[in-house]
């Protein structure tokens, strides 16, 4: 499975950290949870802890 961001979704990023004055280590975490009836539910936020069951993206 691989994930990608498109070039402005990155530079959009990269601003949203600089605009928060967030340290160099925070990544962004995405997430997936199943759903009911409104099927799938997503979910971006950023983290600087990186979890046992995730998975790192370059």
């Amino acid at each position: 499975m691989a994930v990608a961001l498109s070039e402005n979704a990155s530079k959009q990023v990269r601003q949203l950290k600089q605009s928060q004055n967030l340290p160099e280590n925070v990544f962004l975490r995405m997430g997936v949870k199943g759903g009911g009836c409104s099927g799938m539910s997503y979910s971006l936020e950023f983290d600087t802890e990186i979890g046992p069951h995730d998975k790192e993206f370059d």
